[in-house]
């Protein structure tokens, strides 16, 4: 036996001429990906919006002492009517300002924006 000679073996790779696909992947199915997965990937693809009601701007006070609410315009006008009566009745007991709320520490109620001198 000669152990020099080299061993000599066949090289079952095709050279890639396009021909032949070399390899063809398979789709997977869906049924493979956990329902959590799947449903945090189609919540991720909605876009989430503010809601946007349309308002209406009622005065409560008068021309020269405002006090404004915002009402959902959507409401039924008897039930707006209604909401309306109720707050005009009891608008006394709303702080408008400041000098409504005596006994505020203005430490607290005081909005200051630190800016250099």
């Amino acid at each position: 036996m000669n152990h020099n000679k080299p061993v000599e073996h066949s090289d079952p790779i095709v050279p890639p001429t396009f021909e032949f696909p070399v390899f063809e992947a398979e789709d997977e199915a869906d049924d493979d990906i956990p329902y959590e997965i799947t449903r945090l990937f189609e919540q991720e693809e909605k876009t989430i919006q503010p809601h946007q009601e349309e308002i209406e701007l009622v005065n409560l006070g008068t021309k020269d002492n405002k006090r404004e609410i915002k009402v959902g315009a959507a409401l039924e006008k008897g039930v707006k009517k209604r909401i309306f009566e109720l707050l005009r009745e009891y608008s006394d007991i709303f702080a408008w300002s400041y000098e409504d709320m005596p006994g505020l520490d203005p430490q607290i109620v005081e909005h200051r924006i630190p800016t250099k001198p």
